[in-house]
């Protein structure tokens, strides 16, 4: 099942996860926002928004709490 696969410049396949499931350590992520203050906005580039932004939204709410 290629059709969710991407293809790489060196011809490997990656396919994208959803958001905290993949190699970037989401919580440390925000606990360094979190120990800076920040106040700001952030935004998530989801793949399948329909399928993964509830996910994402709860788990980024219970991150930067």
């Amino acid at each position: 099942d290629k059709e969710c696969w991407l293809k790489t410049k060196n011809g490997g396949y990656v396919k994208d996860v959803s958001f905290g499931r993949g190699v970037i350590d989401v919580k440390k992520c925000f606990k360094i926002l979190r120990s800076a203050k920040y106040d700001g906005v952030f935004s998530l580039e989801l793949v399948q928004p329909a399928v993964n932004n509830p996910a994402a939204m709860e788990l980024s709410k219970s991150l930067f709490k």
